[in-house]
């Protein structure tokens, strides 16, 4: 009966540090979203940076489907 009771407990521990890995990447997306949107590429520089940020945004997007 304790090991199925720590299972339940360690199972419920896993949801929420799923719920909030997920919450800090939509969080992460959100501020890298918006230093791309408010980027202006006036040379090479800052396209470099804008790829950065694209690459960065990607990557969270992607790793939001291993958090679900």
């Amino acid at each position: 009966m304790m090991t199925s009771r720590k299972i339940i407990i360690t199972n419920k521990n896993m949801r929420e540090d799923v719920k909030e890995k997920q919450l800090n990447t939509e969080k992460l997306l959100a501020k890298y979203e918006k230093m791309r949107k408010d980027l202006i590429i006036m040379d090479d520089y800052d396209g470099g940076q804008a790829a950065s940020l694209d690459m960065i945004i990607d990557d969270l997007r992607k790793s939001m489907w291993w958090t679900i």
